[in-house]
């Protein structure tokens, strides 16, 4: 029988090898001179996988049995195999309703061991069996999270593999297939009231309720719970599904409003009514004034329109200087209440980006993120005026709700509001999947990617990593100590400090910019990586002198100086300006400047050195040698932190956050955003150097002593003279 080398790749350690194996062995037997060729490779569930063959003149492949034999297959002489999982598992998201329950499939989420090889058909029918679905197989089907119904005959894995263009990982939704229905709108009591009718597609067995809520959006009626859905001169019972309520596919039902009550606002200022989605909830409750900056009691001090005040959206409809003000003869907001920049943010006119990624960096200077949840919601709820017909609020409202969810979009792009708030991230996981789903599901998918993003689900590296093979490291010491700094390649301790640094400066989030958090010990918790690198700066800073100090001869402490200055030449030539300011300042500790003779032992060049290191960090005229080097600076950059900080305080003590009447100032806003722009500027791209553990290690954690202590140390070497 013929023997050949078959070439096959393996798809978890992303390799090819080529197997030496005759045509009358079983596929098991290549499996096993496969994994002889791979003995460090992980094979802890190497059982769910196997050989697929897929030629390359055919459009579909095969998987290969491990017990027949490899000439039953044809494989030709040129032709690659692939070593992959034949079985996965996949997690289906059920939004199914039982009548006999009060709720959701208790078990929301099902997870299924899977063949790539199966059919959605059949994926169907084993959760049929699995989760005892009321209805036969026929009425339910599998989703994406973008509303596009999977087709039955497809191979599930395959299929969903080539949407995602890689290995699909979030999951998959499993519903009613949606009916049609015909809906219209009464108004009992109005004379004048216009025909409305609408045909909705919606799912039979969820509660009569979630439909009134949908209709509530779609007709743009202000309170829901005073409507009900009425069928053959009945009004169905909100609890039950529109199966148990009797109504059949293409039925035709009424969508009544019972009370005397204006149902359509007409442009004035009455009380809020109702605006909220069930759990998520729009009312302003002490857990969201908690949240505030200052919180409750510094809100209340400040007279803040914000909350106590605070309208609906829809009844705060008028435009007037009272609300929003404009720089003169521009588009450009001055002030404005929370809820004009909230509509500024959604409007359906014009979308001002610049103004959009202000707020959302901003924001968090006046308010919380749950309050702009709930404020995005209630905007999202569209309101239909008496005097605008249906069509043309259809119209109006699929923009208003479009331009909100492309701020949620933005907003989780950004991403760092939700990463600490399980509760955020719950209540737009609900609103993505219950309430977006329903209106705009073509926009769900997106949304859910970038939240499970922030939740660890999926992975993507927010930093852009350079491509190019790192430089080799320059010294194989295995530690650091104070004895050896001096043998150190100065250019290597500099890379590992920038590693060190940049990771911190890295994690910077915009809200740790906003109120000078970094000053306020109530607030340290609020900028935690600020104030993570000021202390680590400030460590460095006296660590060098400890380190200069550390040295009893003249000559020796001569010696350390040359070699932070060194140090701090290539931190200059990295662009790394905030740890060269912390060991410049090191060097020219008050405890290091007065040692008169060890200076006296410093050579030239390294004098020449230090005086163009002064020039940069200078800190005359605002830095502004070391501002103009930073602009000039080609990424990566360690930007110095502390002129950023300092044009903050400026801007912030120079500026209120709200103007006399209440109003927020949005120029101070705009004011704060490119300062902050400028910090996430230099975010985006990393160091492309390699990690010397030893090295880091000892320059991530140092002993240093005290101002205090360093003093006492240097005047024991060199005494201070007293004057006669």
């Amino acid at each position: 029988m013929e023997c050949r080398s078959m070439s096959i790749y393996v798809q978890q350690t992303d390799s090819y090898h080529c197997v030496d194996v005759c045509l009358d062995q079983t596929v098991g037997d290549l499996i096993s001179l496969l994994i002889q060729q791979m003995p460090s490779f992980n094979f802890n569930h190497w059982y769910h996988s196997a050989l697929y063959y897929k030629p390359r003149d055919a459009g579909k492949g095969q998987w290969l049995d491990d017990y027949k034999y490899l000439y039953y297959y044809s494989i030709g002489p040129n032709e690659t195999l692939e070593f992959k999982a034949r079985y996965r598992p996949l997690v289906f998201d059920l939004h199914i309703y039982f009548s006999n329950r009060d709720q959701y499939a208790t078990e929301r989420n099902v997870t299924l061991l899977l063949s790539q090889n199966i059919l959605v058909q059949q994926v169907l029918e084993l959760l049929h069996a699995t989760c005892s679905f009321e209805f036969d197989t026929e009425f339910y089907a599998l989703y994406q999270h973008n509303g596009e119904q999977i087709p039955n005959e497809v191979r599930l894995c395959e299929y969903l593999d080539n949407i995602a263009n890689r290995k699909y990982e979030d999951t998959v939704r499993v519903q009613m297939i949606p009916m049609p229905v015909e809906v219209e709108l009464v108004e009992e009591g109005r004379r004048d009231q216009e025909q409305c009718s609408i045909v909705n597609y919606v799912d039979f067995s969820r509660p009569s309720r979630d439909f009134r809520n949908l209709l509530a959006r779609r007709f743009g009626v202000r309170n829901k719970h005073t409507c009900v859905i009425r069928f053959e001169d009945v009004d169905i019972d909100l609890n039950m599904s529109l199966f148990d309520n009797g109504i059949t596919e293409k039925s035709t039902i009424y969508f009544v409003h019972k009370t005397q009550d204006r149902l359509f606002p007409q442009n004035s200022l009455s009380p809020v009514l109702d605006y909220s989605y069930n759990s998520l909830s729009c009312a302003i409750t002490p857990d969201l004034l908690a949240d505030l900056p200052g919180g409750k009691a510094e809100v209340v001090r400040s007279k803040s329109l914000l909350l106590t005040d605070m309208p609906n959206i829809w009844d705060d409809q008028l435009e007037d200087q009272n609300n929003i003000r404009y720089v003169s003869d521009t588009k450009i907001v001055s002030a404005a209440t929370f809820n004009k920049l909230v509509v500024r943010l959604t409007s359906d006119q014009d979308l001002d980006l610049g103004f959009v990624k202000t707020f959302l960096l901003t924001y968090r200077a006046y308010t919380s993120p749950k309050i702009l949840l709930q404020k995005l919601i209630e905007r999202y709820d569209v309101i239909r005026s008496r005097d605008k017909s249906i069509n043309d609020f259809n119209t109006s409202r699929t923009k208003i709700q479009l331009r909100v969810i492309n701020a949620f979009k933005l907003w989780l792009e950004l991403g760092f509001d939700f990463q600490d708030d399980s509760s955020l991230q719950r209540q737009m996981m609900d609103l993505i999947d219950n309430v977006l789903y329903d209106d705009q599901p073509r926009v769900c998918r997106r949304l859910r990617y970038l939240l499970l993003i922030i939740q660890g689900k999926l992975d993507k590296n927010d930093i852009q990593n350079t491509r190019e093979k790192p430089p080799p490291i320059k010294v194989n010491k295995s530690a650091l100590t104070a004895s050896c700094l001096t043998e150190l390649d100065p250019e290597e301790v500099a890379r590992q400090l920038t590693l060190i640094d940049f990771e911190i400066y890295s994690k910077i989030k915009p809200f740790e910019l906003l109120n000078q958090a970094w000053t306020k010990p109530e607030y340290k918790h609020k900028a935690k990586n600020v104030h993570c690198l000021i202390e680590r700066l400030n460590n460095l800073t006296l660590w060098v002198a400890t380190v200069i100090l550390s040295y009893t001869e003249d000559y020796e402490r001569a010696k350390a100086i040359t070699a932070f200055v060194k140090i701090a030449y290539h931190l200059y030539r990295l662009h790394n300006f905030s740890t060269l300011v912390a060991i410049y300042c090191g060097v020219q500790h008050g405890s290091i400047t007065r040692l008169y003779k060890t200076w006296g032992k410093i050579d030239r060049s390294t004098n020449k050195l230090l005086e163009e290191l002064t020039t940069v960090c200078d800190p005359q005229l605002g830095h502004s040698n070391m501002r103009e080097e930073m602009t000039n600076a080609n990424p990566p950059c360690l930007p110095y932190i502390g002129l950023y900080m300092r044009d903050l305080t400026l801007i912030d003590e120079g500026n209120n956050n709200l103007m006399r009447d209440g109003l927020i100032n949005f120029l101070k806003c705009d004011m704060i955003y490119k300062t902050i722009r400028d910090v996430q500027m230099y975010q985006q791209r990393n160091y492309n150097y390699e990690v010397e553990p030893s090295i880091n290690a000892s320059l991530s954690s140092f002993q240093f002593v005290d101002e205090k202590t360093a003093y006492h140390q240097s005047e024991i070497y060199e005494p201070r003279v007293r004057r006669v």
